[in-house]
């Protein structure tokens, strides 16, 4: 290459590059016009999105900033956006008009931050201002419950990715079927990594409805594959498109790969049985999703004494009892898990009949006075 033409090389970069405070913005060909920004500078943290950025912005990626506050001025002038990714940056608040006049934004990712979904950080009505909306990540924020009316109408003809996974709870992801039912285009849908423990049958609904969901991702959640979660495995053997994406290679840190999906965390006899699989083989069957047999809690007033100390005579003694039978209804009253340590030595039901004089008591750290009460058996539904 010549010095003119490197020359030429060098003049044509400068046009097509603009300097922008912690910011690289590049023209895209051939009219120079549209451009793309990225903001990842280490050196110049940002805390907010900067204001001179072109207008005419079809692009803007914001990633390990430390921009906690999204106000409503701050995307006004950028209509044409189209893209918008504000990942790692510590985000915790986007006021109610943020995206206000965002018409043509398709993919909107705010990826590992901080976002709750309630009044104080995200609005439902934040989303209503994106008609045109497809692809939204809010996986790896502490989401917390995803509100009723979080996703708007207009969404269900729009959106075909939707993202939610890794949350950052200390507790489970709290989501109802009805949340996503008017996202029935949806392609792909991801909920790993949210804590989730089971879902309601009203999901079997739910997806049979998204005609063109062609990737689920529900893996690396600790499922509690009892009676209540048996539909998931018959909607996998009888509902799901055999060319459904249903798992997915997650690379470690030794450079090996995992595969993630839906794995049973318990009860214990069903444990790492997998959920998405063809039959035999390590796949659990759908007649061995069982609930356990638990003592109604529903029933007359079963009073236990647990542990009585003889100087203490409202005290319950809890040290050798199972974390189910920590449910105590009133003073001194108990419900009882079958398998915890109680094995009470008699059961006088309401009238005075003793049920069974021969149980015995296995703990001795328990006391086997029992005061009146029936205790009747069933199986669990919702526990």
């Amino acid at each position: 290459m010549n010095i003119g033409s490197i020359a030429f090389s060098l003049l044509l970069l400068a046009k097509t590059t603009i300097a922008v405070r912690g910011c690289t913005v590049i023209a895209i060909q051939p009219d120079l016009r549209w451009k793309k920004a990225v903001c990842d500078s280490h050196s110049s943290l940002l805390t907010k999105v900067p204001p001179d950025l072109p207008e005419m912005l079809i692009s803007l990626r914001v990633t390990q900033q430390e921009i906690r506050r999204l106000d409503n001025q701050e995307l006004r002038r950028l209509v044409y956006l189209e893209e918008f990714y504000l990942d790692s940056c510590q985000l915790e608040q986007l006021e109610l008009n943020v995206f206000q006049g965002l018409n043509r934004l398709r993919i909107l990712s705010l990826r590992n931050n901080s976002l709750r979904l309630d009044e104080n950080s995200f609005l439902p009505a934040t989303l209503h201002r994106l008609p045109a909306l497809e692809v939204l990540d809010l996986s790896e924020n502490p989401l917390g419950q995803i509100p009723g009316n979080f996703f708007p109408t207009s969404l269900g003809k729009s959106l075909f990715e939707l993202r939610l996974g890794h949350t950052k709870n200390e507790f489970p992801l709290r989501i109802e079927a009805s949340v996503l039912e008017v996202l029935r285009n949806l392609q792909i849908l991801d909920l790993s990594f949210s804590g989730l423990e089971t879902l309601s049958s009203d999901f079997r609904v739910v997806f049979n409805k998204m005609g063109r969901l062609k990737e689920l991702q529900l893996g690396g959640n600790p499922w509690h594959c009892d009676c209540n979660l048996r539909w998931l495995r018959e909607w996998y053997l009888a509902d799901s498109l055999p060319s459904m994406q249903l798992s997915y290679e997650q690379k470690t840190k030794f450079g090996t790969t995992n595969l993630v999906t839906p794995t049973c965390k318990s009860p214990y006899a069903v444990k790492r049985r997998l959920i998405f699989a063809p039959p035999g083989g390590e796949a659990i069957e759908p007649e061995e999703f069982v609930c356990k047999q638990w003592i109604d809690s529903k029933m007359k007033h079963v009073i236990a004494t647990l542990g009585l100390q003889r100087n203490n005579a409202y005290g319950i003694g809890m040290s050798n009892v199972g974390e189910d039978a920590r449910e105590l209804i009133g003073t001194r009253v108990a419900t009882i898990h079958p398998d915890s340590p109680v094995a009470m030595k008699s059961v006088v039901s309401a009238d005075g009949h003793q049920d069974d004089p021969n149980l015995a008591n296995s703990n001795p750290g328990i006391s086997n006075h029992i005061d009146y009460g029936h205790i009747k058996r069933r199986s669990c539904t919702n526990d």
